[in-house]
């Protein structure tokens, strides 16, 4: 099928004209830059309680005024600082984490380009998805890939963890407790690593269904956080559980759907 007009004078996903590559440098030094502010916002609470503690040990009327002046601006900066030093030090390692994804990313393209044209279509055939563009895809290909291994990799190891009641388990053996420990790193493993990753491969798919398309998962839905009461009880997640909710009116995904479908089934609810 050949791309239509309307479609070539649209711009394709940023996935398509961004090198995973360059954009985890530009990734690196922003993540260095952040960290950079973390410290030096660490440095400037450390100043201010150092002169406080200076002042109150010498003590003298000299310093009444300027003591007093201290302690109620350290009173009210210290909160602020801590706010600020936390939330650049997490910007920071929101951007690494991004990093690594592109590293990924790019890794797995290397390998994407060694492919033949039949293994190129032979993808395309097995997603049902026309191969109008064919290598052109090649990126997107790989970010697919990328996302669908590290699924597959985190669901794994999330089992071995969940599944302690299985012969052969390395934990079958263990105390209730440890059992209980390994269910809780489990669901940690499940919910914040493999099922994420698996929505992400799922729009992957969607974007290689339609690049013509700028589209986040953030701005579909966002994953929902398990009660502590859910991962410390290990209660059965049901039918009433909302793990990914949709921004728009929809019903929400669960925990077990999720693990249920494959990415492909996955890129139509999204």
């Amino acid at each position: 099928m050949a791309i239509s007009v309307a479609e070539s004078q649209k711009q394709v996903t940023h996935f398509l004209r961004e090198s995973p590559s360059l954009v985890a440098q530009q990734l690196n030094r922003r993540a260095l830059l952040w960290d950079i502010a973390a410290k030096v916002t660490l440095a400037a609470l450390f100043v201010i309680t150092s002169a406080v503690v200076i002042m109150s040990v010498l003590g003298t009327a000299l310093f009444s005024n300027g003591f007093l002046a201290l302690t109620v601006g350290l009173a009210i900066a210290t909160p602020l600082l801590f706010h600020f030093e936390r939330k650049f030090a997490n910007r920071s390692l929101e951007m690494r984490y991004d990093a690594r994804v592109e590293i990924g990313v790019s890794e797995h393209l290397r390998q994407v380009r060694t492919w033949k044209a039949n293994e190129i279509s032979s993808f395309f055939r097995k997603h049902q998805i026309s191969d109008k563009t064919k290598e052109d895809m090649l990126p997107l290909i790989a970010r697919f890939n990328f996302w669908e291994h590290t699924a597959n990799i985190a669901m794994t190891e999330a089992s071995s963890y969940l599944d302690t009641a299985l012969p052969g388990n390395k934990l079958v053996n263990q105390s209730k407790e440890v059992q209980h420990l390994a269910h809780q790193y489990g669901w940690k493993i499940l919910v914040e690593a493999a099922l994420p990753a698996k929505l992400q491969s799922a729009l992957i798919l969607r974007l290689l269904r339609n690049p013509y398309q700028e589209i986040a998962l953030s701005q579909i839905g966002h994953c929902k956080s398990l009660t502590a009461e859910q991962q410390l009880n290990e209660i059965e997640l049901d039918s009433h559980d909302r793990f990914f909710e949709f921004s728009s009116d929809r019903p929400p995904l669960t925990v077990q759907e999720i693990i249920d479908s494959s990415p492909d089934d996955l890129s139509k609810k999204l």
